[in-house]
């Protein structure tokens, strides 16, 4: 098994009012700390989460425009 920390959109691509995104490998925690507001201390395996995508230096919003 890998130790690749890996992303896959789950939803369907295109104009959607949500997207599921799946995360998983040994950086997940790091990656959601840079990338959402969720306490990664209360994130617990095999959860949903609903939380906005940003780029925190920034907070701007990750959008993908047609």
């Amino acid at each position: 098994m890998s130790d690749s920390t890996i992303y896959a959109l789950s939803t369907v691509f295109g104009k959607s009012g949500i997207a599921v995104i799946r995360i998983s490998g040994n950086e997940v925690l790091h990656i959601l700390s840079k990338m959402t507001d969720i306490n990664i201390a209360t994130i617990k395996p095999r959860r949903a989460y609903f939380c906005t995508i940003t780029k925190k230096e920034s907070s701007e919003l990750f959008l993908h425009n047609n």
